[in-house]
């Protein structure tokens, strides 16, 4: 059977609604060319007592899906316990989290959760969920469960605790070993307690954060567990909100796409690009789609929840015009995501965001974006094609390092405000590099060091590294590596200060890199970061810069400081080599991009970077979807009106697909788009 494209609204069920209400919300979304709707809650303790209670309601909408056509997705725990899994009669006062003193912890104005780790809570949710399944799993309009949307919890209490301490075995296998990173006098991991004490050592920082983000997979596994233990035919899904490459101020939520993704069948993301007073611009709309992307274990993603208005009726800002509705759906579509799901099809009648979100109006009345929804939905059903395409191989590969980032938090969190590097700087740099990629239309991906240690990179001729403070010894091993077989490692800013551990390497970088790169880094300064390179053009670094000693005769200077000393330099290492750029270029290119970066970074390689199809029309982005009998090619106009010639390898057939207009046989595309306007060429090989 044909895959198909996930698409549809997110549908929460009121006490107020009655059957027919919803009976006639589902035919609506079938009308709108919806296959699909979430359904939040999944369990209805409102009901009045009956043979299936509290299941009735979800009952009838299996019933009734079918009837319409829809398939159905139960999401099972969202951000209202009270209507899960946790009814209000059955909540103790040890159910809640506890904050680091020692208090109660019941979440924000808007929402909480209970302590996942607290057994009698973790005993509540899997036998709710397992009667969720015994109650819904016979019916043929049943997709799937979302086991956890937009995960979060943080709790310091006894239980979690000894899952930290159980952690921490598990990572150090003897206490000495764990005393001697924390630089601690524990007797037995059962004393180990959560400080963010750091000056004699960030590990016990670093340590925790990890340990924060996979408690998110040890939760996520015992909700899957729940749910196989009945239901084994269904699909589990989860979700984040944005990426973790993109979005720093969730950075203590936590998030990791990579751990969610393991723990899931489909993967999936909220996406709210105008959400209260945040804007995200264009570059960065790719770059969360590119994470996502990145993260999923095949390549496909989701996004869970597609952002259709404002927050709240004190929110004119976060308003969504159909035309911008369409651009990140298509944004989306062109990084291959299998899936777009609306928050949500109506707007709120009550709660924090009454009058909020809604892809129809107060009386259930077509508003001009559910119109745009249902042309996605139509090109959507006209091109199932799409589905079997992945994006175009990429050209460049941005190490994405949780455990760096980590470490980074922690050297610049303490001493936020009074520094130059915000706390942030490190997905700033992964920020400024991904955009100045992007404006040129370079394929690119995320690995994470596990990826390279697997030899993801190797087909990638560029690799990039930036303020990797931390360098374990496999990584360090799998970089050079990487170049020995022809790759080319770009790196700069901090590199390889500090081992796993947070000892800092006598000799950096360390882990051996000095040694083969044949240089070392020595103090690092304030000083002019404008860097002349051969070409004679000059780019800017920023923060600090370092000063570097050189002892091998194999090391050549690619750019100086104005007074002479090296600023980058490059190392053969077999058949590649390895650059390093002694300033932190990225973070300074976020601030202030540099036109002239592009030119010399793709001077360092033996290829062209940008992708098959490329124009050089500035605001002109195009993504690139594979496939064995066609290709799609969306490209996007940001900024003014703008018109370019697309040229083709060889003559093929094209035709616009998202307006329907044929354009024959031809080797290249004229394209006229207004601001913001997206053409999809479908382009048949052969």
């Amino acid at each position: 059977m044909q895959q198909k494209f996930t698409y549809g609204a997110v549908l929460k069920i009121e006490r107020e609604h009655t059957r027919e209400e919803l009976r006639g919300m589902l035919l609506d979304m079938a009308a709108a060319h919806f296959n699909t709707v979430v359904v939040w809650p999944a369990v209805y303790w409102w009901e009045p007592e009956g043979d299936h209670y509290p299941y009735q309601t979800g009952r009838d909408l299996l019933e009734d899906a079918k009837e319409a056509g829809i398939d159905i997705v139960m999401e099972l725990a969202g951000q209202i316990t009270a209507l899960e899994y946790a009814p209000d009669d059955l909540v103790k006062e040890e159910y809640f989290p506890v904050d680091r003193k020692g208090n109660r912890d019941e979440g924000s104005l808007g929402y909480g959760y209970l302590n996942f780790n607290h057994p009698e809570v973790k005993a509540l949710i899997q036998k709710q969920y397992r009667e969720i399944a015994s109650a819904y799993r016979e019916f043929p309009a049943l997709k799937g469960y979302d086991i956890w949307n937009e995960t979060q919890f943080t709790s310091f209490d006894t239980h979690t605790l000894a899952l930290f301490q159980a952690w921490l075995k598990d990572k150090y296998q003897d206490i000495g070993q764990l005393n001697d990173s924390w630089d601690r006098a524990y007797r037995s991991f059962e004393e180990v307690r959560f400080t963010q004490w750091m000056w004699a050592s960030v590990m016990a920082f670093v340590d925790y954060q990890e340990f924060h983000k996979d408690n998110i997979g040890i939760i996520l596994r015992y909700m899957r567990e729940a749910i196989e233990a009945v239901d084994q035919e269904h699909q589990i899904l989860a979700d984040n909100i944005h990426a973790s490459v993109t979005m720093d101020h969730y950075y203590d939520r936590p998030t990791d796409d990579w751990t969610v993704a393991r723990a899931v069948d489909q993967y999936g993301i909220s996406f709210y690009p105008k959400f209260l007073s945040r804007f995200t611009p264009p570059h960065l709309r790719h770059q969360t789609m590119t994470g996502a992307h990145s993260a999923a274990s095949d390549g496909r993603f989701a996004i869970s929840e597609m952002q259709t208005h404002h927050a709240t009726m004190f929110n004119p800002e976060g308003s969504v015009s159909p035309e911008e509705l369409k651009l990140w759906c298509m944004e989306a579509i062109s990084h291959g995501a299998n899936g777009i799901i609306y928050w949500k099809w109506n707007p709120f009648r009550k709660g924090v965001q009454t009058f909020g979100r809604g892809l129809v109006d107060l009386q259930g009345r077509e508003t001009p974006r559910l119109a745009v929804a249902r042309e996605v939905g139509e090109f959507l059903k006209r091109e199932p094609e799409l589905l079997t395409t992945k994006p175009e191989a990429p050209k460049a590969a941005i190490l994405f390092d949780r455990l760096n980032q980590d470490f980074i938090k922690a050297y610049t969190i303490g001493f936020r405000g009074m520094i130059g590097a915000p706390d942030s700087v490190y997905l700033d740099s992964l920020g400024g590099l991904y955009r100045t990629l992007w404006e040129k239309n370079v394929p690119s991906v995320f690995l994470t060091p596990e990826d390279i240690v697997a030899g993801k990179a190797d087909e990638i001729p560029l690799l990039f590294v930036s303020n990797q403070v931390v360098t374990e010894k496999r990584l360090a091993n799998a970089l050079l590596a990487y170049a020995k077989k022809g790759g080319v490692v770009v790196a700069d800013g901090k590199f390889g200060e500090v081992n796993e551990t947070g000892l800092l390497y006598p000799q950096i970088p360390g882990a051996g890199l000095s040694d083969a790169l044949q240089f070392e880094l020595m103090d690092m300064e304030e000083g002019d970061l404008q860097m002349r390179v051969a070409s004679g053009e000059t780019i800017c670094g920023g923060h600090d810069r370092r000063q570097i000693r050189i002892f091998g005769e194999n090391v050549s200077t690619l750019a100086t400081y104005p007074e002479g000393t090296p600023a980058i330099l490059v190392t053969p290492v077999g058949r590649g080599k390895i650059v390093y750029i002694s300033t932190f270029l990225w973070a300074a290119c976020k601030k202030a991009p540099q036109k002239n970066v592009f030119s010399w970074i793709e001077s360092l390689v033996c290829e062209p970077l940008k992708g098959s199809i490329s124009c050089s029309e500035p605001g002109i982005c195009m993504q690139k979807l594979e496939g064995s009998r066609a290709d799609y090619l969306f490209v996007f106009c940001y900024g003014k009106a703008g018109n370019t010639t697309i040229s083709l390898t060889e003559q093929a057939h094209v035709t616009e697909v998202l307006h329907q207009v044929d354009l024959g046989k031809i080797s290249g595309i004229q394209v006229e788009l207004d601001a913001n306007e997206t053409a999809v060429y479908k382009i048949i090989k052969g």
